[in-house]
């Protein structure tokens, strides 16, 4: 037997070999799956509806921040802005003819039923809504809209003090 079909027989019986390996570990490999489908298929299901969640929780933010826009927007419509200004733009507010009745809305509050202890109540009801930190991990457009609104709470809470 020459060197070259000596080669070819080693090379053969390797290739036996190994195909005989490859069907063993394709069994334990079924056998390891079957065993744990359940398992398997438990922890794509809890993937998916984490993925759920996760679309979920961003609609909800994208709903929020829609809402407060929607607001500003009737507020501002609803308080006699003044647009006449050509050079307005979109980042800056226009100034507003703001009194008790204005800022009473922005709290959440009737003006005839305005006491002390109800502005209180309100500022705090409100602040806990929209503190910024709340919102932050929501995302930077949520936490700015939660810093414009928390102003504003702030601005309502110290004009209608000073009823007192």
């Amino acid at each position: 037997m020459s060197d070259k079909e000596a080669f070819r027989e080693y090379l053969e019986k390797k290739r036996k070999s190994d195909i005989k390996i490859t069907l063993v570990v394709l069994a334990v490999i079924f056998i390891v799956i079957s065993k744990y489908w359940n398992e398997i298929t438990n922890f794509f299901t809890y993937l998916f509806y984490i993925a759920i969640a996760t679309a979920v929780i961003s609609l909800i933010g994208f709903i929020i921040i829609k809402y407060l826009e929607f607001k500003k927007t009737q507020r501002a419509n609803s308080y006699n802005y003044n647009y006449s200004n050509d050079n307005y733009s979109s980042k800056e507010e226009p100034k507003a003819i703001k009194n008790k009745a204005y800022y009473c809305d922005i709290l959440g509050l009737n003006e005839n039923e305005l006491t002390k202890s109800t502005l209180k109540q309100a500022y705090f009801k409100k602040m806990g809504e929209y503190h910024p930190d709340k919102v932050a991990a929501l995302g930077d457009e949520l936490r700015k809209l939660a810093e414009q609104k928390s102003k504003e709470i702030n601005e309502a809470y110290e004009s209608l003090k000073s009823y007192f």
